[in-house]
């Protein structure tokens, strides 16, 4: 009896231990010995009849803190049409045309590089592949597909699909160009009013030691002593003329990837409602102001 419950063990537990293989068509990954179907998404392909570049919108929003291996099930495959790739947001580029070359408006992810590797077909099971790293893959935004994210033959890159997934801890980052400048207009937004009502009572306060730790040149670096003492002096001169500031508030912006202008309308115990303009930039993670006041 102990010989037998020994055996039932065995093979259960080689059978957990045994790759994964799923029963209907698609594309798998496994992550920490489970398998998961990924998601579909067509490819948007941008650039003329010459040429295009093919991408995708963002993140299907499947995300993975590793990944051990892919299986491909899918009709009329073949082992070398099968692609791993990186993505990257790609902004725009340059693709052929007539009389030479034009530069196309992306916003799309697009292959940043060819992951290498390995393709073995599974024993008995016709349309089913086993797709392995050769190396192991970082942190980042990857799609598989069957060429269409390398080709850049416009005429058979549409209509096609591709497999996403995010290896990382968050899925935001991956997101569509659309919504990553929705957020990005959102934290510096946050990030404006922040610093505006802390610079706005600072002035208040002369304290202007404490103004230029969160005050940089417009080169985005700190100021070193002799600029930032003309900077004070025209603090205190326009302090003396405007008077302390009574309230401040945003009504316009423009935001990109790192830097923030914001239009305020400004009302000085002096001299009365001032349109001036608050400048932002992000450097390393951290939000600085780089303008505030007439530009």
């Amino acid at each position: 009896m102990k010989k037998l419950s020994y055996i039932l063990y065995l093979m259960f537990f080689l059978y957990s231990c045994s790759d994964k293989i799923p029963m209907n068509y698609g594309i798998y990954a496994s992550s920490n010995h489970e398998l998961h179907p990924l998601k579909s998404q067509s490819t948007i392909v941008n650039g003329n009849l010459l040429e295009s570049i093919s991408g995708l919108k963002g993140t299907s929003g499947t995300i993975f803190d590793k990944l051990d291996y892919i299986i491909v099930y899918k009709q009329d495959v073949k082992a070398d049409d099968i692609k791993l790739s990186k993505l990257y947001l790609n902004r725009g580029s340059y693709v052929r045309n007539l009389f030479g070359s034009s530069y196309v408006e992306l916003n799309l992810w697009t292959v940043e590089k060819t992951i290498e590797i390995n393709v073995s077909p599974i024993e008995n099971k016709k349309d089913m592949y086993k797709v392995t790293m050769v190396h192991p893959i970082e942190n980042g935004f990857y799609a598989i597909d069957f060429g269409t994210l390398t080709n850049r033959n416009t005429a058979s890159a549409f209509n096609k699909a591709a497999y996403d997934f995010v290896i990382g801890n968050s899925v935001e980052p991956y997101r569509s160009a659309e919504e990553i400048q929705t957020m990005n207009i959102q934290e510096f937004s946050a990030n404006a009013e922040r610093l505006l009502s802390q610079v706005n009572d600072l002035f208040n306060k002369k304290d202007y030691n404490a103004i230029r730790k969160i005050y940089h040149n417009t080169d985005g670096n700190e100021f070193n002593d002799s600029s930032w003492n003309s900077m004070i002096d025209g603090f205190k001169n326009w302090s003396s003329q405007a008077g302390a500031i009574k309230f401040s508030k945003i009504i316009g912006k423009s935001v990109n990837e790192n830097y923030g202008t914001f239009a305020l309308q400004t009302e000085y115990e002096k001299v009365g409602q001032v349109n001036e303009e608050l400048r932002i930039q992000r450097k390393d993670g951290s939000y600085f102001i780089t303008l505030f006041g007439s530009n």
